[in-house]
Order: C-alpha cells, then structure tokens, then sequence
C-alpha cells in the first residue's frame, strides 16, 4: 500500500516478477535509509572495512552529511507493496562551491581528499562539465544502499537507470557519480556512463606521506563517473575556465 501523500515516478519489477515502486524519499524514510547505507558501507564496502571506521561512527555522520539530500526533494527510494523500502539513492544537485571537509574523527577524510583531487583533475580535462557545476545543472548521486533481503533482485540497477530520466524530466544537463564499490562501479560501465576519473586507493599518498589505503586489494578504486543528458550543453569557455582558476586557487571546493 502505497504511503498517503507518496508520489509514484515508476512501476518497476523484481527478477521474480514482484511489483515495487519508484517515489521521492520522504522525512519519515530518511533514518531508515541512513540505516541501510550504513549496514551495506560497513558490511560490505572493502574501502570502508578497510579504514576501520565503527558503525556508530559512521552512522552520525552519514545522518548530518545525507540530510540535504533528503531535503532536496531529489532522493528516491524503491518501496515493496507493503511499503518497505527496498533501495533508495541519496541525490543531489552539484555544488561545486561547496568546501565542506569532513572532522578527523569521522575517518572519511581520506576519501573527502581523493574526491576533491579527481574532481579537479576531471574538470581540467573536461571544462564544458565544470560549466554545468558552476550553474548548478549536474545532478548527483551521493550514495545509494539496497537492503540485504532484496539483493540480487535487479531494484538497486533499476532505480540507477531511473536516476537518468528523474535529473532529465527536473533540466539537468548531466549526473556525476563517485562510487567506491566494484559492483555498483560496473552498473555504470554497463550503462555506457563516461569514466572521468579512475584512482587506484592503494597507491594513495597523503600530503603528509602517510598511506590510508595501504594494503587494500589494487582493484578497489575511487572513481568518477557522468552522463550526459543535454545533446547541445550551453557552454562558454570563459565561464568556464574562470571558474577552474579559482578552483585551483583553493577558492572553491
């Protein structure tokens, strides 16, 4: 049964032929959903085992970091018809400006500082994507989770392929996603998404000579991947490269 005052966006089926729904994540979903991201990073994402970060530890700060998503009005979450959730996406529109660094004490700080690092690296490479950034048209994918009693049913690649109707319908110009995980990595490859950044964490050196990432398997990455969903982006080279400078600067981000 539907939630009262849910929307549905899309029916969709499970590989065994049970039907769920597509709808926007709602306030009275979000701790659950907080709840889910956190069992599956702390269960079974190797990247997060591997910093050793405790599941309390990252449940706080996966509650204050996801809250914005939620608020938004972007996020999606795939309900059975009992009305559970089965798995959801945290979403977002990119903020290129945003400087948020994460405390020491949460344990993502290392992850915090690839991700700037490639996305200045992806941008320089690729300017007419920082363009869309800069004028808040890039949707993003912060995190997605699906709960263990529906893994293998096909809702988790199902609600990522949705992701690209929902961003075009809403006017975005394009989606960036960053995940961690090799599973969910080749439902990107899959879907032909563009690979902008590949870092193998292993081979991760912090400024201070330190390796976070030592010791973790060499086929575990951060990477970075967008689609594009506008055939003819508006695009100024200028705007464009003005807004790198400051990036480079360490005015932004």
């Amino acid at each position: 049964m539907t939630q009262p005052g849910s929307k549905i966006y899309k029916e969709i089926q499970s590989k065994d032929g049970d039907l769920f729904t597509i709808q926007p994540m709602l306030e009275n979903d979000y701790s659950q959903c907080v709840k889910l991201c956190t069992n599956a990073f702390v269960k079974n994402n190797a990247v997060i085992m591997h910093l050793n970060i405790p599941e309390p530890q990252l449940y706080e700060h996966f509650e204050e970091h996801l809250r914005p998503c939620m608020e938004s009005g972007l996020s999606l979450v795939v309900k059975s018809s009992d009305n559970s959730i089965a798995s959801m996406l945290f979403l977002e529109t990119f903020n290129i400006y945003d400087t948020y660094t994460p405390p020491l004490e949460s344990g993502m700080q290392p992850l915090y500082r690839i991700g700037k690092k490639s996305y200045l690296e992806a941008v320089t490479k690729n300017p007419e994507i920082l363009q869309a950034a800069a004028r808040y048209m890039t949707m993003r994918v912060n995190m997605g989770a699906t709960d263990v009693a529906y893994d293998g049913h096909g809702l988790g690649t199902q609600l990522r392929l949705y992701v690209e109707t929902h961003a075009r319908d809403l006017g975005y110009e394009c989606i960036t996603v960053e995940p961690i995980s090799n599973a969910t990595r080749h439902i990107y490859e899959k879907f032909e998404w563009t690979l902008l950044a590949n870092v193998t964490l292993a081979n991760d050196v912090d400024k201070n000579g330190s390796r976070p990432f030592d010791g973790l398997d060499e086929g575990e990455r951060y990477t970075i991947f967008m689609k594009n969903l506008s055939p003819s982006p508006v695009y100024s080279k200028p705007i464009a490269w003005c807004v790198l400078a400051a990036l480079k600067l360490g005015l932004v981000r």
